[in-house]
């Protein structure tokens, strides 16, 4: 039995959905992650410093949400690891979700500037 496949980093499709109600809301929506996202990983850094594992769900959570929405599926699927992992993970399992969160992002932000690009052309 083969496992499922692994979720995309970005559905470009969610993005042309969004330039469909409302021409150059992908690109707003985009900006509006980018500009958010590194000052939740910051956050969610700074909590498991403090062993927060309360603040370090909710900002899983808060982040699965916003990337889900986004069409960043695979981070969106990082963020749910972590907010299952902060009831009964241990900090060193509970950080490396946090640095996988970091690099899935880095995937995000690299294709998102040409992911919106399409769906703006697609218009």
């Amino acid at each position: 039995m083969q496992g499922s496949p692994p979720p995309q980093v970005l559905d470009a499709l969610v993005l042309a959905e969004y330039e469909q109600i409302s021409p150059g809301l992908a690109a707003e929506l985009a900006e509006l992650f980018v500009e958010d996202v590194p000052m939740r990983l910051e956050s969610l850094r700074s909590a498991l410093r403090q062993r927060d594992m309360r603040t370090v769900g909710q900002l899983a959570h808060t982040l699965k949400g916003s990337s889900s929405n986004l069409g960043a599926f695979q981070l969106a699927s990082t963020c749910a690891a972590l907010q299952s992992a902060t009831h009964d993970a241990s900090p060193s399992a509970t950080a490396a979700l946090v640095e996988a969160i970091a690099r899935d992002w880095e995937l995000v932000r690299d294709l998102l500037p040409a992911a919106v690009e399409a769906a703006m052309a697609e218009q």
